[in-house]
């Protein structure tokens, strides 16, 4: 089996085979350490910058099993130069590609970095190096690369320390107080606040990091180009020996290691696939703790396009607690005239309430929800003593519900018992009452949201005559189309399930099927 170059994230993911003429050129030059021609040797650079900017790992077939050997392609800072590194384990001793690994001098005894994985950025001394005009040169005895033995906790990437320190600069890691803790969680806030930092911090003498950190992901590429070669003009100083690159920063909800994905107002998606793929701290999936900052590199390939070569995510942290609940009083109003009358009196029986409390918790993660709520009124004189039906000292509700509301996806249903709180139309209350409700909707990528929701409302033993009667029971077929953020239509049927019976007719219950057509403008 030939050597084959795989992702690094994510790991192992193939990326191509080598060609006869690279293995041969890649062993000889970086291996067996002869002398090469000058075609093995071009070969030989190619790759390990092909590798360099795809962020790829060489896997060689000399040890069978699902451990193989690999090396990544580092660069000298000081020289220039590439060269091919082993991290994982040695090569099979037969195999040209063979080194001895030596320690880290990074590591302590126990196998811990010396160092920390983390620290500040030097905001003139981040610019990776330019390596478009490296060269190769011979492997030597290997060491262990830092970030990949499984005992050593991996290092920041420093697009990730670039984000934190900007960050940091802004102050949106910090408290205002324990006793007070806000913590800026509105998005534009929060990119303003680093807006103001890139524009007092400065790359290089006289030039703003504004100049190559920007909050423009919808940029399009004539544009990303007019800035690339402002960046390289001869006459403008920059960073020796650095790469030119500038970077985008803005929020998230749907990323991967992969993509991340910005849903726009008007319901166009734009999608980032960064050649290296996306590091998310602290997460090995990605994707589960929404919202995230994002912050992308771009740069010029080795055919000259400007590509998206990596990104970094990290999750805003937000003052959040999964469970919610909340507390409601509501005070009496009672009668106009008469009994219990009170100063805000309301003649309409069927608007009037004692006095009530309610209470709800509700628990939420990753998208799913669970929640119950209950309420208890007392009840007016007149709603107990004008011959309507249901009598009863207190008005109560009782309700739990589940959801689901994630990847354009809602699902929700809730189950309510009600006693002498669910209206009978124009007869009263339902001594006691069940009431079911269940929708599904799906949100499409161009702005359209179909609906399907069902709803019933069934009384228990009513009285009067009446047993048990469906008081509520129809189908509700709909959609919404949303221009953008602002305005959006809809349509809506509603299929009456109820037939129109002496019941229906004695209570006043409409059993019309119902369509509606709407334009909505939110300010």
């Amino acid at each position: 089996m030939p050597m084959i170059l795989v992702k690094k994230n994510p790991r192992g993911k193939v990326i191509r085979e080598l060609s006869s003429e690279e293995e041969t050129a890649v062993k000889t030059v970086c291996g067996l350490k002869k002398p090469a021609t000058m075609a093995q040797h071009n070969l030989a650079n190619d790759l390990l910058r092909e590798m360099r900017e795809y962020d790829a790992w060489l896997q060689c077939d000399c040890i069978p099993g699902d451990s193989p050997a690999m090396n990544f392609a580092a660069l000298k800072n000081n020289t220039g130069t590439l060269y091919l590194s082993s991290f994982n384990h040695e090569h099979a001793p037969e195999c040209p590609m063979y080194r001895q690994l030596s320690g880290n001098e990074e590591e302590t005894s126990f196998g811990a970095s010396r160092h920390p994985v983390s620290t500040r950025i030097n905001y003139r001394n981040f610019l990776p190096p330019d390596d478009s005009n490296s060269v190769i040169r011979l492997q030597t005895r290997s060491a262990y690369h830092n970030g990949e033995r499984s005992s050593v906790r991996k290092k920041r990437p420093r697009l990730g320390r670039l984000l934190l320190s900007l960050i940091e600069d802004a102050g949106l890691n910090k408290l205002d107080s324990l006793a007070n803790p806000r913590i800026r969680t509105n998005y534009r806030e929060c990119l303003d606040a680093i807006r103001q930092v890139t524009l007092q911090q400065e790359y290089i003498r006289g030039r703003s990091l504004s100049e190559i950190i920007h909050f423009r992901p919808g940029m399009s590429e004539r544009s990303q180009e007019r800035l690339m070669e402002t960046l390289e003009n001869s006459e403008r100083h920059w960073p020796a020996r650095r790469k030119h690159m500038f970077f985008q920063i803005f929020m998230a909800q749907h990323i991967c290691r992969d993509a991340v994905e910005i849903h726009w107002a008007n319901g166009n998606i734009q999608v980032f696939r960064p050649v290296r793929g996306i590091s998310i701290n602290g997460e090995a999936q990605g994707g589960i703790r929404p919202p995230y900052w994002v912050i992308l590199a771009f740069c010029r390939s080795a055919d000259g396009r400007i590509i998206c070569s990596e990104g970094y995510a990290h999750a805003l942290y937000q003052l959040t607690c999964p469970v919610h609940f909340a507390v409601q009083y509501q005070g009496k109003n009672g009668s106009a005239h008469g009994e219990g009358m009170t100063t805000n009196g309301r003649d309409d029986v069927f608007e009037q309430n004692g006095d009530g409390v309610g209470g709800s918790i509700t628990y939420n993660y990753e998208g799913f929800g669970i929640g119950a709520a209950v309420s208890s009124s007392k009840r007016t004189w007149d709603q107990n003593n004008t011959g309507l039906i249901g009598t009863g000292d207190r008005a109560e509700t009782y309700t739990g519900g589940l959801k689901y509301d994630a990847n354009n996806i809602y699902l929700a249903a809730q189950y309510t018992q009600t006693y002498n709180a669910t209206r009978v139309g124009s007869l009263g209350w339902a001594n006691k009452a069940q009431n079911f409700e269940a929708v599904a909707q799906y949100q499409f990528d161009f702005g359209l949201r179909p609906s399907l929701a069902y709803l019933q409302s069934k009384g228990k033993n009513l009285g009067r005559g009446y047993d048990d009667e469906d008081i509520l029971k129809y189908v509700d077929v709909g959609a919404t189309y949303y221009f953008n953020k602002n305005m959006s239509t809809y349509v809506d049927y509603k299929i009456n399930l109820l037939d129109d019976n002496r019941f229906t007719r004695d209570a006043g219950i409409n059993t019309d099927d119902i369509v509606a057509l709407g334009l909505v403008y939110q300010f």
